[in-house]
């Protein structure tokens, strides 16, 4: 049963990745799956793999977090006690 619940779960993954358009799958027998990347799927995965075009899209996603609004005023007051103790 276990072995069953897998294979449900690999062909759903599967079915979703193929309706994106980024992978062509083909059951070559039981549990045997020949899974090709799209030039779409490529891509994607190009744009992902690089450090820099990551942290610009988790950037993008975030800037306006409120968290920030807590970083920055965070970062004031220490800044504020850092000025004040180097003046003295």
């Amino acid at each position: 049963m276990e072995w069953l619940a897998e294979k449900e779960a690999v062909e759903v993954t599967n079915k979703m990745l193929q309706d994106r358009h980024l992978v062509t799958v083909c059951e070559n027998g039981t549990a045997i799956y020949t899974v090709t990347m799209t030039l779409e799927g490529r891509d994607l995965g190009r744009k992902y793999n690089s450090w820099f075009d990551r942290g610009g899209l988790w950037f993008r996603e975030y800037k306006d977090h409120w968290v920030w609004l807590i970083v920055s005023f965070l970062g004031g007051v220490l800044g504020a006690l850092i000025v004040q103790w180097l003046s003295n």
